[in-house]
C-alpha cells in the first residue's frame, strides 16, 4: 500500500522547484543585478551570483527529491533554510531595497505628487527579512517533525 504524501510536502516540493526557477530567471538579467548592487565590490557581487546559482540549483534538485521521498532532499532543504536564516541580510540588503525604490520613484514620477516609495525602503527591508526568517523557521520546524522525518527514505 503506497504511503500518502503529506500536504506540506505536496506544497514544499513544487514550491522549491518553482521559486528556484523564478529566481534563476531573475538572475539572467545580470546588468540589473549589478545595478542593484553597484555599491558592493565586484568580487562580492560575483560571489553572490555564484552562491545564488548553487542554492537555486540545489533548490530545484531538493524539490524533486522531496516529491520522491529522498532523505537527502529533506536534509538539503533544512540546510537551505538554515542558510536563509543565517544570511537573511545578505539576501535582502537595505541598499538594494533603496536603489530599487528610487528607480521606481523615478519611473513612476511619484515625487511630482509629494510621494516617495524610497521612504518605505527600510520598513520593506525589515518586513522581507522577518518574512524570510519566519518562513525558513517554519520549513525547518515542519521537516524535523517525527512524522515527516519518518516519511522519507534513505538512499
Amino acid at each position: 500500500m503506497p504511503v500518502k504524501r503529506p500536504l506540506g510536502i505536496v506544497i514544499l516540493g513544487p514550491g522549491f522547484i518553482l521559486t528556484s526557477l523564478w529566481n534563476i530567471i531573475a538572475l539572467m538579467d545580470i546588468k540589473n543585478y549589478y545595478y542593484l548592487f553597484q555599491s558592493w565590490p565586484g568580487e562580492f557581487v560575483a560571489a553572490r551570483v555564484v552562491i545564488l546559482w548553487a542554492t537555486r540549483l540545489l533548490g530545484i534538485a531538493s524539490g524533486v527529491g522531496l516529491l520522491y521521498r529522498k532523505e537527502w532532499a529533506r536534509k538539503a532543504v533544512c540546510g537551505l533554510s538554515c542558510f536563509a536564516i543565517l544570511f537573511v541580510y545578505w539576501k535582502y540588503p537595505y541598499d538594494e531595497f533603496l536603489r530599487h525604490a528610487e528607480k521606481l520613484d523615478e519611473l513612476l514620477n511619484f515625487s511630482d505628487h509629494g510621494l516617495s516609495i524610497a521612504s518605505l525602503a527600510f520598513m520593506s527591508c525589515i518586513t522581507a527579512c522577518i518574512i524570510e526568517v519566519a518562513w525558513a523557521s517554519g520549513v525547518l520546524y515542519y521537516l524535523t517533525r517525527q512524522r515527516i522525518k519518518g516519511y522519507f527514505v534513505s538512499g
